[in-house]
């Protein structure tokens, strides 16, 4: 189910011009909600959010079963994106970023640090804190953002 949902959701949005950024589920009362990100070098705006939001919801209807119980929220990754493909992390290569891990690290999960390398071949990633550098495969992320510092 997941991948099929991956496939009708990258399908619809690169239709219409976009690039998907990345989705999320979320649990609310009152049903699931899917949260769509999506981007374009020229910029998301609402009136863009409201299209993609018309032909997705369409497209779940016709093609999932949840197209109907669905609350289907579209936006762009915002300033303070999260991060979740290897291509993402090498985009932002340099930069500061926060992230969590799925289990503790010597009884850590929360890294904040700057983006050092990436390594293709084992899909992780090298990141610097001010207390060490670590190198942490993307399966061990739960979640990760950019991290902007005014």
């Amino acid at each position: 189910m997941q991948q099929q949902l991956q496939t009708l959701i990258q399908g619809t949005v690169e239709s219409l011009g976009y690039e998907l950024w990345g989705y999320e589920f979320r649990s609310q009362p009152g049903g699931p909600l899917l949260c769509v990100f999506v981007e374009k070098d020229t910029g998301v705006l609402v009136d863009d959010c409201s299209r993609i939001n018309r032909q997705l919801r369409a497209v779940l209807e016709v093609e999932t079963s949840m197209g109907d119980q669905l609350t289907l929220e579209i936006s762009s990754p915002g300033i303070e994106r999260s991060l979740y493909r290897l291509s993402h992390y090498q985009r932002y290569l340099g930069e500061k970023i926060k992230l969590r891990l799925a289990r503790a690290r010597d009884n850590c999960r929360n890294f904040n640090g700057v983006i050092e390398d990436i390594d293709e071949e084992s899909q992780a990633i090298v990141l610097s804190t001010e207390q060490e550098t670590l190198k942490i495969a993307l399966s061990e992320i739960e979640k990760a953002r950019l991290l902007v510092e005014f």
